[in-house]
């Protein structure tokens, strides 16, 4: 797990040695963060999108944006997992370091892992329903669960597929 989270003097830091325009930043409490930020939403659940997509936030990165933006169920939790990828090969080139990006994921959606063969009820029931992670009547008809045991959950399997020890801010998916 890589630790830390975007800290002051790391996402000032970051802007300053950017090769993007210094109007490409702007300080949100305390944090200089970019005016864009690389979302992960879209894309396949292949191998193929997962090097596109690992690809495009290095770069973004690189180009001067530090603030990445997913979700657990955004490709069945492997944009979370390419996230982290990226972030981490970045670190272990000594091009970034961990408290220089600001990583935001959203939780209480359910979703099912696209690397597990299941479909996606037998998913469920097997890693929330069996574990009482969840109990009748707690997901929507939208598929949405905002208890705490399953947003506990959730956010330990984010922080797992990021590799990061902290998540800089966590949203609630689709709460209604």
């Amino acid at each position: 797990m890589i630790q830390g989270f975007a800290t002051t003097e790391g996402t000032s830091n970051f802007a300053t040695k950017s090769t993007a325009h210094k109007d490409n930043f702007r300080k949100i409490h305390d944090l200089t963060l970019s005016n864009i930020g690389i979302g992960t939403y879209l894309g396949n659940q292949d191998l193929e999108t997962d090097r596109q997509q690992k690809n495009a936030i290095k770069q973004s990165i690189l180009q001067g944006i530090n603030v990445i933006d997913t979700a657990i169920n955004y490709r069945a939790q492997k944009s979370e997992r390419t996230v982290g990828k990226a972030i981490s090969e970045l670190i272990e080139d000594g091009r970034i370091a961990r408290d220089q990006v600001f990583v935001s994921t959203k939780n209480g959606y359910v979703t099912n892992d696209a690397d597990m063969p299941e479909d996606f009820m037998q998913y469920v029931m097997k890693e929330f329903g069996r574990k009482g992670i969840v109990k009748e009547g707690d997901i929507s008809a939208q598929y949405n669960c905002i208890t705490i045991p399953f947003l506990e959950d959730q956010l330990a399997r984010s922080k797992k597929n990021l590799g990061l020890d902290c998540i800089d801010l966590m949203y609630l998916h689709n709460a209604v």
